[in-house]
């Protein structure tokens, strides 16, 4: 049986000999609206008197033909969805139930990672992980990945002290979803790590402090650094990524923060992403899995 990656190289190989076809005969065509020419194809054998209407016809027809193959390739061997299982689970908090979106792979033989994921503001857990392309890192089965969406109008609550932070109900739903860990994700290995984008990176960084007995690493992508007072303990794994051309968090500051965990002897490594903006790349996705 061809996998989708063989049957998606046929198509492209047999696109790519009609497209080659394609363009001789333009070529012929062309030509032979011109001068005459020696070497043979259908349309050399047209008279030299019908010049005019039917060249332009069939330089047309060479042109839409080649469009359309094209777009075919374009369509048609695009990378394959992501081989994973996607479900919605309801956690029940304080605040009321809420939903989590799980992600993981169809044969995991071993023991996975816990990837708990937090989108960027105005965005929700599905946004993310279309944006992200995330849920690749699940089809091996090394990672479990676990989406939430923020309760205020889809934007992370960034507390100011550790005390208004233990009654935010967005991290009353990371606390249920620590609690209930083994009921969403079976066969986890028991370590677990936080990623986010933007505010979700910031809020990320606030439940690492609260939480380091449960929390291995964090990853921080085109996040702000929060208050001092939200500071994980000393050599505490810290991935930042940054976009050169980030307006909305320049890379100056995010460069500060860098620096700042790493005087707190944090083992932070920062990523600049080279004409960055301010949204997820997943080129870099393969590097926050290692």
């Amino acid at each position: 049986m061809q996998t989708k990656r063989e049957n998606n190289s046929l198509k492209l190989a047999f696109a790519v000999r009609i497209v080659t076809r394609n363009l001789k005969v333009l070529a012929c065509t062309i030509s032979a609206t011109t001068k005459p020419h020696s070497f043979s194809c259908h349309m050399c054998r047209i008279r030299p008197a019908l010049r005019g209407l039917p060249y332009v016809c069939s330089l047309m027809s060479c042109i839409f033909r080649t469009f359309a193959l094209v777009l075919l390739i374009l369509l048609g061997c695009r990378p394959h969805p992501p081989d994973v299982c996607i479900e919605q689970h309801q956690i029940t908090t304080t605040g009321g139930i809420r939903s989590v979106r799980v992600v993981t792979g169809w044969q995991s033989q071993t023991k996975a990672d816990v990837l708990l994921i937090f989108h960027g503001t105005g965005d929700d857990a599905d946004a993310m992980a279309r944006q992200s392309q995330l849920d690749r890192l699940a089809e091996d089965g090394e990672f479990t990945l676990i989406y939430l969406t923020a309760s205020h109008d889809r934007q992370w609550t960034l507390p100011n002290t550790l005390g208004e932070f233990s009654e935010d109900e967005d991290l009353k739903l990371v606390d249920a979803v620590f609690d209930q860990l083994n009921d969403l994700a079976p066969n986890t290995s028991g370590h677990v790590h936080l990623l986010g984008l933007s505010s979700g990176g910031t809020f990320a960084l606030c439940i690492a402090a609260r939480r380091p007995d449960v929390i291995q690493g964090v990853v921080v992508h085109s996040g702000r650094k929060p208050l001092d007072d939200f500071i994980p303990p000393q050599d505490f794994p810290i991935l930042i990524l940054t976009g050169s051309n980030d307006e909305t968090t320049p890379p100056e500051s995010v460069q500060r923060a860098a620096d700042w965990y790493q005087q707190q002897w944090h083992l932070a490594e920062i990523i600049s992403i080279r004409g960055g903006e301010h949204h997820w790349y997943p080129a870099y996705n393969s590097r926050i899995a290692e």
